[in-house]
This record gives structure tokens, sequence and C-alpha cells, in this order.
């Protein structure tokens, strides 16, 4: 069966936790049953399906009608074993298999983090869908919730469960090889709880990749060895599993507060990390899938997004494109952005999630 990102279960029924499930009951009722049901101590008539009386004569009219009913019968059977299979949720040590139900393993840097601890509590449905998090003024680059949070817990028509390993500060080669290497692997790959058709691995990385690039005077290869990296780490992921990548590419930071006052040689030069990252990440990316034709992975161009609003705040209620750390400000601070700014963001990129198919 094939079933579509943000979609409820295929019979209609909210993803129900894995400590609420209870057994069926045990006695049928009106509205669980396509059948006519009758008490134990109910004298058999006509009307009964399997149970032949002495009234009863068999004509081919009435056999055919049997025959119908006993196939009738058997689907919804098949159908009730089916849901209850699906409807159970298996455990280990790890965690929870979410059955219909999209499950993040996230990576990235500031603009990703949302201090999330391997160690400690993990994301569990219905009231705690991205483990310990710590989103106070000051704890995320956004002085809120971040993108993540967002997709995760508002941009979606069904549960979702999010493992964020982001982190402030990082850079491919170091971090993001460190997110994937130390902690996705080791934590969530060696008793697995998810699967390649119900899981999405999403990474947004590359900013601090492009900021050392700029420090540097436009060393390209620096962009270079890190989208060799990537490429290596994608592989990674996939070996381990991974089915459905989201790749989210560097937005246009050469436009933000920091590089703006820097001068406009310093922000072409940036733009140009930007533009040399984004250019050779879609490369990479296409290679990669015509590599993997069992797989699927894609580009959130959030760098044409975001340009987007830079080019006109006002009709996404912002002030305008250079104000920090106010109410209907973008910026949080010089290069950072706000958190509603973020929310935009993921509402945007709801829309390119749902090109994903899951089997399940």
């Amino acid at each position: 069966m094939e079933w579509y990102y943000g979609s409820p279960q295929p019979n209609g029924e909210p993803i129900i936790p894995p400590d609420t499930i209870q057994d069926e009951p045990s006695q049928p009722n009106e509205k669980s049953s396509l059948l006519p049901h009758r008490r134990r101590d109910e004298h058999p008539t006509k009307r009964s399906l399997f149970r032949r009386t002495q009234e009863t004569v068999w004509t081919p009219k009435n056999r055919e009608m049997s025959l119908i009913m006993i196939k009738a019968l058997t689907l919804v059977i098949a159908l009730t074993v089916f849901l209850s299979e699906a409807r159970g949720l298996a455990r280990n040590n790890a965690g929870p298999t979410y059955q219909f139900c999209l499950l993040i393993l996230s990576s990235g840097d500031s603009y990703t983090s949302t201090n999330f601890d391997i160690n400690g509590a993990q994301p569990s449905l219905p009231d705690n869908p991205m483990g310990n998090t710590d989103l106070g003024n000051g704890q995320t680059s956004a002085n809120g919730p971040v993108w993540i949070n967002y997709l995760t817990t508002k941009y979606q028509a069904s549960p979702v469960v999010t493992y964020n390993f982001g982190v402030g500060g990082a850079v491919i080669p170091d971090n993001y090889t460190y997110q994937v290497n130390n902690l996705y692997q080791p934590k969530y790959t060696t008793d697995k709880f998810w699967t390649g058709q119900n899981t999405l691995h999403l990474s947004w990385i590359g900013i601090n990749d492009c900021s050392f690039c700029w420090l540097q005077g436009g060393n390209f290869t620096l962009i270079s060895d890190a989208l060799n990296q990537y490429s290596a780490l994608m592989e990674t992921m996939y070996q381990t599993g991974a089915k459905n990548l989201f790749i989210v590419n560097v937005p246009p930071l050469n436009r933000s507060p920091l590089l703006l006052e820097d001068g406009s040689e310093s922000a072409e030069r940036y733009a140009s990390c930007v533009q040399n990252f984004n250019e050779n990440l879609a490369s990479y990316v296409q290679t990669w899938q015509s590599n993997h034709p069992d797989a699927t992975i894609k580009i959130y161009d959030v760098h044409t997004f975001f340009s987007k609003v830079l080019d006109n705040p006002t009709a996404y209620s912002f002030t305008d494109n250079t104000c920090q750390d106010a109410d209907n400000c973008i910026w949080a601070g010089s290069f950072h952005i706000l958190s509603a700014m973020h929310e935009i963001i993921a509402k945007d990129m709801k829309n390119m999630l749902s090109q994903f198919v899951y089997n399940g």
C-alpha cells in the first residue's frame, strides 16, 4: 500500500500512541461490523448466514447470496487482521516503531539546533514529539522554536516524531560527520525502530562551511571538500537503511545585516561561496540519486524562498528586510533569523515534502 507524507492512517483513524492501544472489543458493535447480530439466546431464523434450519430452502438465488455474504465476511476478517497488525506498535530499547507516521532524523547547525540530548527523554507521541529540547530565550538561534519544531508540531496532518541532532556552529567535515557517525549511528541504527519507508533523513547544513569560505577570501576548496564529505555521509545513511533523504541548501545570508554592514565587496564574496555550494550540492544530489534508484532524495531550495521574502517582506507581515530583534522582524541579531521567519520556511517546506511517497 502507498501513503503520502502528512496523510492520516488508511483507515481514517488518528495514530494511537503505543501506551494507549487496547485490545479490540470481544463483542462486535453496530459501527464495527457490516453484519447483523443476534443475542446468544436468540433462536436462529431464516436470516442466519451460516446455520441451515429446516425452513431454509436452498435455491440458486439464496445459495448465491450466501456465497456473497461469506466473501464479505472473509473480507471483513482480513481487514480486521490487517488493521490490528498495522496498529501494533513494536517496542525495543531505542524506542517505538510508529506505523503510518513519519519519523524525522534531522541534522544541521544553529539554524536547526533545539538542544536535543540523545541521552535524555526521547521523542514520543502524543505530547513530546521532539523529546528533550530547550527552546527558551537565548537557547536557540531564533530565541524560540526553529523550523524543525514547526515542521514537526504544526505543519503535519498526522503525528510526527523528530530526533534532531543539529548543533550550533556545525560544519560538514567535523560536526556533521560527528552527528552521523557518533550520534545517529550508534544510538539509532543498532536496534532499529524505524524503516527506510516511514522515516525521513533531513539535513540543513552548509551555512558555516560557506562562512569559512568567505572568511578565507572565497576559498572554494573548502566547499568542495565539504561536499565530498557530505556525499559520503549520505552514503553512510543509505547503508543504515535511509531511503528518503531531504536536503536543504544555503540561504542568501549575503543579504543579512552582518554582511550588508561589512560592505558590498564582502557581501558579494559571501554570495559567491553560497552560489558555489548550492550549485555543486545540486550536482552531487543528482549524481547520488542516479546511483541509488531505490531511494528518493530532494533538495528544498530555501535560497529561492528566502530571497522571495527579503524582496517583499511586507507580504509576509514583516516590517522590512533589515530590522532585528523586534516583533515583525526577520532577523535575530545580524546573522540568524527570528522564529516567525522559521515558521514561514517550515510552512513552505511542507509543500515539497508531499513529494515523498512511503510504502508501509
